[in-house]
């Protein structure tokens, strides 16, 4: 077991999202997490990384509890949440690549190469890292900001809607990066989509009516 997070339970506007909710990860875990629009999927997100209220919540990490609120810096560092709305700071494509390593805690340095692989193997080799992110289209802004996650190296990552703004070909590329850098070795991707993966995934859940259940192919 590489995370244990529960229990979970949010409400809003007075209407309970989901109520006694838990998840577990394995190594190797690719994890399809879906549900109507509402049920509660981004909250849920939020809430294992501790940015959306859960005080009643325990983290278990690779069998080490994380205590709310101390050691939660540490725990977003191995367990990452790659937002929709692939958030970006004003600047150019290779500041906003760097900035997770601007931070004091930034266990490696940002490595050019690297980055420049990750691009290429999405479609964003023609990006120059010196273009403003302003001028990027959205699936391009999407998949950047999936290259800055992976450039983290997290040992879980927590992908919100990653397939938002690109076509068929393109989805296909994100989908083999993620089976690439967390189907071996211990790691662990969940992914919340509207879409069925193009790809292999170990397992699918469904968020509906205050439940999460794990669903029978």
């Amino acid at each position: 077991m590489l995370l244990k997070c529960g229990p979970l339970a949010a409400c809003k506007g007075g209407n309970i999202l989901y109520h006694n909710v838990s998840l577990t990860l394995f190594p190797g875990d690719l994890v399809l997490l879906t549900g109507p629009s509402g049920a509660g999927k981004t909250t849920l997100l939020r809430q294992i990384i501790g940015l959306d209220p859960s005080p009643t919540t325990k983290r278990f990490f690779d069998g080490r509890y994380y205590r709310y609120p101390e050691d939660m810096p540490e725990f977003r560092r191995r367990c990452l949440l790659l937002a929709a709305n692939a958030p970006m700071i004003s600047g150019t494509i290779e500041e906003n690549l760097k900035f997770p390593f601007s931070f004091g805690w930034a266990q490696d340095s940002f490595k050019v190469s690297r980055a420049q692989s990750f691009l290429r193997e999405l479609g964003l080799s023609h990006l120059d890292l010196s273009r403003p992110v302003s001028d990027l289209s959205l699936g391009e802004r999407h998949r950047l900001a999936l290259v800055r996650a992976l450039l983290w190296e997290p040992t879980i990552l927590l992908a919100d809607e990653p397939f938002t703004g690109l076509d068929e070909e393109n989805i296909k590329r994100v989908w083999h990066l993620f089976e690439q850098q967390f189907r071996q070795g211990k790691k662990a991707l969940l992914v919340v989509s509207h879409q069925r993966p193009p790809g292999f995934f170990t397992r699918h859940l469904y968020l509906e009516g205050g439940t999460l259940k794990e669903m029978v192919s």
